[in-house]
């Protein structure tokens, strides 16, 4: 009997059954959570950065910066999987009015075989700048300025930032507060914004692959340019009704005295009231 071996892409045929091997991802995971307390007073920012793995922010009516790191290491067998777990540390510094998280391990050989996530609660004032290479991120009651960055995963924020700047990507992006600045981008993925403020907004919210969507209230205003490239634009904010098969609209919202661009390259531009 013939079997066919595949081993990193290698094939070669061999007497017995089919077996496959993936070497490209672990056999064996090995997982531990890590937690953190940090008085707040005096600070104003959390700085959290991560390779492999989501972030996610929750503020509260807290006194402190509570943080859950959870690890998870792979390795070919379990043994292997728990060694290379115990070479991940947490590194956390309080550095002025500004906490930075990461993490960091020596004799890493493997990034993709470790997966650190932080949970992360903070008071409501507190500003929040947060990246990601391979995960989401996700930000609730924030009211400090928030940025947050993924190169693979979504990002998603619903608080009341006055600066809102995202960015994915592979990814959609979602945003919904009151910001009087926002930008929003996502290379391959929907982005959608809700404007829950009655008040001016400048900005850009755009994607290269995608449908945007933005949801105004009644009462924002802005010098609205809507552009797409492929797929249509319509807008239908309070009294204003128009559509155009392609390329840009241009409406005054309001006493329009600031600039919000929405634009995507392929796919729908819809302009919408809440």
């Amino acid at each position: 009997m013939r079997c066919l071996v595949t081993i990193l892409g290698l094939s070669m045929l061999s007497q017995s059954c089919s077996i496959h091997f993936d070497l490209s991802r672990p056999q064996v995971w090995a997982e531990e959570s890590e937690s953190i307390r940090l008085p707040a007073q005096g600070l104003k920012t959390i700085d959290a950065k991560t390779q492999n793995g989501s972030i996610v922010v929750r503020a509260a009516d807290v006194d402190s910066v509570e943080i859950t790191a959870r690890k998870k290491a792979g390795g070919d067998d379990s043994a292997e999987a728990a060694e290379r777990l115990k070479d991940v540390r947490i590194d956390h510094e309080v550095r002025g009015d500004v906490v930075h998280l990461s993490w960091s391990g020596s004799g890493v050989d493997r990034d993709s075989w470790i997966e650190v996530s932080f949970d992360v609660c903070v008071p409501r004032s507190m500003a929040v700048e947060l990246l990601t290479y391979n995960g989401s991120i996700d930000v609730t009651g924030v009211r400090g300025d928030c940025r947050g960055r993924s190169h693979n995963g979504s990002v998603s924020v619903d608080g009341e930032s006055v600066v809102v700047d995202l960015q994915s990507f592979n990814g959609s992006v979602r945003a919904a507060g009151c910001p009087g600045t926002i930008h929003l981008q996502s290379h391959n993925g929907e982005v959608e914004a809700t404007l829950r403020a009655p008040a001016k907004v400048e900005g850009s919210i755009q994607t290269m692959n995608g449908a945007v969507t933005v949801r105004m209230c009644e009462g924002a205003s802005a010098r609205l340019e809507a552009r797409s490239m492929n797929g249509g634009v319509s807008v239908d904010v309070g009294t204003i009704h128009c559509s155009s098969d392609r390329d840009t609209i241009k409406v005054d919202l309001g006493a329009a005295d600031t600039t919000l661009e929405v634009r995507s390259m392929n796919g729908a531009v819809r302009i919408q009231s809440l």
